[in-house]
């Protein structure tokens, strides 16, 4: 699983780069398999004035060819990498696991009168 970590206004510096690595390794380490490559874009939506404006957007190609995004924004941006990083690995599970019924092929049930 490759990870990319962008940021508009912000640094990366390694304090944040290895948060928002350890809480997606965490939310997507049992995917590892299906996942491809993972795309963090952290930015700052109103500047300098503050507010709840700290918006993670995180996208996930998968090796099926699939791909999730999924975007949280919060008043801190740790936050906003947190919930972004357990919302995307939910939407993922659930995801694979509606692949998985849709291979699943359906025995037939005979009827006897």
């Amino acid at each position: 699983m490759k990870m990319e970590v962008r940021a508009n206004q912000h640094r990366v510096g390694a304090n944040l780069r290895h948060h928002v690595e350890k809480r997606l390794r965490f939310a997507l380490g049992r995917f590892s398999r299906q996942v491809n490559t993972v795309k963090v874009q952290l930015s700052d939506l109103n500047g300098p004035r503050g507010g709840v404006d700290q918006c993670c957007r995180v996208e996930v190609s998968l090796v099926s060819g699939g791909r999730l995004i999924v975007e949280d924004t919060q008043s801190y941006l740790y936050a906003a990498i947190s919930r972004a990083a357990e919302r995307v690995g939910r939407a993922l599970a659930r995801q694979l696991s509606r692949q998985r019924d849709a291979q699943r092929i359906p025995i037939p049930i005979h009827h006897e009168a």
